[in-house]
């Protein structure tokens, strides 16, 4: 029980690195990007810490490797032929890449998609490590959708303001194509599911004691929910400019940065709230 405790208590320490984390960036506005390490480091220590004990040390890296090499698959195809999140290209902002694809941001994919994994078991009432029956196939789709709505907030900032990546075929969505998110789909939805069928398979994954607490969910969530905290602060403090984004749109940063918070409150501040109640109404934890 002990050892329980402080296994928390660590890891509400990174939680709070992680959300300090995501102020920093916020306060940086365009030039988060730089920061980008600082938000990797503690989400990295969350889920190696919070994803070993749940699922045990090859388990987790499993679930970091296929993150890794299925987003490259996809963002490497995509930069090549426009499939499937149609034709675009990275800038040089996040440093060094493999097939056009940043290092970093592959890194980001594996580490992040433990966290989205977990908060859709609280969404569901799946508080233990066993997939059955259409859960198979249900909790991936379901994932896949909770991934990707980090992505139509997070998108059109660091499309249009931060220039981290451009389209040559342009959208309506702040010059994001339509596709791009059906792109997004697709490949978080590959991750979960090859992520069920190798946790399916291992019929006899034991259930840690400390995952019956209650705190054990809060801290996913409150890993999940974190990032929205960026778009507020980008809202009040970075001012107003006009820009003229790679569609060839001009529009008022503010305008961005309020119409994403607005999104943010829908897309990641609900999904939170509801996995939130979950956890705290469920009988089955403590």
């Amino acid at each position: 029980m002990k050892n329980q405790k402080n296994l928390l208590r660590l890891l509400n320490i990174v939680v709070v690195l992680y959300i300090i984390a995501n102020v920093i960036i916020g306060l940086e506005g365009t030039n988060a990007a730089v920061f980008m390490p600082f938000l990797i480091i503690p989400l990295g220590m969350f889920v190696f810490t919070h994803g070993t004990i749940r699922y045990g040390i090859k388990n987790i890296l499993i679930l970091i490797g296929i993150g890794m090499a299925v987003s490259l698959f996809y963002e490497a195809m995509s930069i090549a032929t426009g499939f499937p999140y149609s034709g675009f290209h990275y800038t040089e902002i996040f440093g060094p890449k493999l097939f056009g694809f940043p290092l970093i941001v592959m890194v980001g994919y594996g580490v992040s998609i433990y966290t989205f994994w977990t908060v859709t078991g609280s969404l569901i009432g799946n508080y233990n490590n066993k997939l059955r029956g259409a859960n198979i196939v249900l909790v991936p789709i379901l994932a896949a959708f909770l991934f990707t709505s980090w992505d139509y907030a997070l998108d059109p900032i660091m499309a249009s303001i931060n220039g981290a990546y451009i389209w040559d075929n342009h959208g309506s969505y702040f010059g994001i194509p339509f596709s791009n998110y059906l792109g997004w789909y697709l490949c978080t939805y590959s991750i979960y599911q090859f992520f069920a069928l190798v946790v399916y398979r291992k019929t006899k994954l034991d259930v840690p004691t400390i995952m019956k607490r209650k705190t054990f969910w809060y801290q996913a969530i409150a890993m999940y929910v974190s990032i929205f905290i960026q778009l507020p602060i980008l809202m009040k403090f970075e001012g107003n400019e006009q820009l003229t984004i790679f569609s060839g749109q001009v529009l008022q940063t503010n305008d961005i940065y309020q119409s994403m918070t607005l999104v943010g409150i829908a897309a990641i501040i609900f999904p939170a709230f509801i996995a939130f109640v979950n956890v705290f109404n469920t009988k089955e934890l403590e």
